[in-house]
């Protein structure tokens, strides 16, 4: 629904520990934060909770923020013809979930992205996940 965001925890079962409605006025990333720091204690290093989060909370800050969790987010702006021209070679074994084919390719070397005015910075990985049944590639 337009202006309303949907934050879900879940344990590894997929069990939901936690959740919050947005109406469009909350600080998500800030949101995730705090939850976070929350939930850190009841996890075993080196098992942190691992933050999946949409591009909504894309930002160089946001990530510096988070260095002590693990997390994952799609890639804002890749270069899809780049990405389009690796080779199916290049890929991992296929793995099957939900029915579905995927494989994997993780560039060799981290990307560095860098905030609007150049203040801060962060290496990311990139790692890209092929659905071979729909012949779709993500960042």
């Amino acid at each position: 629904m337009p202006g309303q965001t949907n934050l879900v925890f879940h344990d590894a079962t997929g069990r939901i520990v936690y959740f919050q409605l947005e109406e469009g006025k909350g600080d998500l990333r800030q949101v995730i934060e705090d939850i976070s720091k929350k939930v850190q204690d009841h996890f075993q290093e080196p098992a942190s909770p691992l933050i999946v989060s949409d591009r909504e909370v894309w930002s160089i800050e946001h990530f510096n923020r988070m260095l002590s969790y693990r997390f994952l987010t799609w890639e804002k702006h890749t270069d899809s013809g780049r990405i389009d021209t690796l080779s199916e070679n290049e890929f991992s074994e296929s793995i099957v979930i939900n029915d579905h084919i995927y494989r994997f390719y993780e560039f060799p070397q981290k990307k560095r992205y860098f905030n609007s005015d150049k203040t801060e910075s962060i290496d990311l990985r990139r790692i890209v996940i092929w659905n071979v049944s729909s012949d779709r590639r993500s960042v």
